[in-house]
């Protein structure tokens, strides 16, 4: 079985997926405030300030969704970052949306066939990232 886990220690974000690793020099832009996050199947919490907290469900589908396709910012061969266009922004924001939209149908297919409730965090973050799609 392939580890999977995402973390940031404050400095780094570190992605496992499928026993492929991402180490990215920054703070993944998630939809939850945090300072420092650990995700695996064993270990699922955030600090804040001074605070840890278990992960909620909603902040688990977050972190899931940024799994799967964890950016790394282009750099210049100086070193600097390369600055997106509004266009490689539009295109990578949609992409995004729709990658979290693919990763989280399956709430919406077990509340169809079982009953279950989709939690009203993800069905907010669901309806926002649908919402902030522009084609």
């Amino acid at each position: 079985m392939a580890i999977n886990l995402a973390e940031y220690n404050g400095t780094r974000t570190l992605v496992i997926n499928e026993g492929v690793a991402t180490d990215i020099p920054r703070k993944a832009d998630l939809s939850f405030e945090y300072d420092a996050y650990m995700y695996s199947e064993s270990v699922k919490y955030k600090v804040v300030g001074d605070v840890a907290t278990e992960l909620s469900e909603s902040e688990i589908v977050s972190i899931l969704a940024f799994m799967e396709s964890p950016t790394i910012p282009e750099v210049a061969t100086d070193g600097s970052p390369v600055e997106p266009t509004a266009e490689d922004v539009r295109l990578a924001a949609n992409i995004a949306a729709r990658d979290f939209l693919n990763s989280t149908d399956w709430f919406i297919t077990r509340e169809r066939d079982s009953g279950k409730a989709v939690p009203t965090g993800v069905k907010e973050l669901r309806q926002g990232k649908r919402d902030s799609i522009v084609d």
